[in-house]
């Protein structure tokens, strides 16, 4: 009898800087994470492209439009912190617009901070994927057991 298959879910994150600052929002009223800071983000849905749901995701939480090919994967991140997942984070290198909060009943901050003065709390994994942008790495494990 064939073992099943390991299946992992997959979410983008899109990471929009300018300068020392990066754009980050506050989860509110979502169920997981509340009160702390993330990256736009979201789920891949089935038989979308990674790029998509980015351009997706980045239009739903912040009202800016994205190309695809102005979205570069800046690091890729097999995590086990809360659950299993492959993160997958995007440096958007341009865009038209200022980011605005554009799902306020799931979000009660949005705005610029500096990379180095982080706020706290913010999502455990994507503190982590910041952490490893810095330092150049491209890809991580978080979470496992070693």
């Amino acid at each position: 009898m064939a073992q099943e298959r390991f299946r992992a879910p997959l979410a983008v994150f899109i990471i929009f800087q300018k300068e020392d600052q990066i754009w980050l929002q506050r989860r509110a009223n979502t169920g997981y994470r509340d009160g702390e800071y993330d990256v736009p983000s979201g789920h891949v849905e089935v038989g979308e492209a990674m790029s998509a749901a980015a351009v997706r995701e980045a239009k739903e939480e912040t009202g800016i439009d994205v190309l695809a090919s102005d979205l570069v994967v800046k690091h890729v991140m097999y995590n086990n912190i809360d659950s299993t997942y492959i993160n997958v984070f995007f440096l958007a290198t341009k865009w038209g617009g200022e980011p605005s909060n554009a799902e306020p009943d799931k979000c009660d901050d949005a705005r610029w901070f500096r990379i180095d003065e982080l706020p706290q709390p913010i999502v455990p994994h994507v503190g982590l994927a910041l952490k490893r942008i810095q330092e150049n790495v491209f890809y991580s494990e978080e979470g496992w057991t070693k």
